[in-house]
């Protein structure tokens, strides 16, 4: 039993860990409008279709199920749907348009 305790510390804190990192990868894209957001597990994202056509890059963050993306342009908070998309702040959803692996 007690060998079972002294393994359980390390074990949760490599769960927590792995559950805090939360890294999104792949394309989302909203279907009636031109945003679109490329997520690396690196943490980098790629925003098109905000304010511009262009590609801009970002960095983001994920605390649960919300997703915060900081970019040249501000910052754009998304929630994460049990479906799998991404509501968006002002109202919108992205779907996943890639075979990518994502959270």
């Amino acid at each position: 039993m007690n060998i079972r305790i002294r393994l359980l510390g390390p074990l949760l804190a490599v769960l927590a860990l792995a559950a805090c990192s939360g890294g999104m990868s792949g394309t989302y894209a909203e279907n009636d409008s031109a945003l679109k957001v490329k997520f690396e597990s690196s943490g980098k994202a790629y925003v098109t279709g905000l304010g511009s056509m262009e590609t801009k890059e970002a960095t983001y963050k994920v605390d649960g199920d919300k997703i915060i993306v900081d970019g040249p342009g501000g910052h754009l908070q998304l929630t994460r749907n049990k479906d799998g998309t991404l509501h968006v702040q002002y109202g919108g959803t992205l779907t996943k348009t890639d075979a990518g692996s994502g959270s």
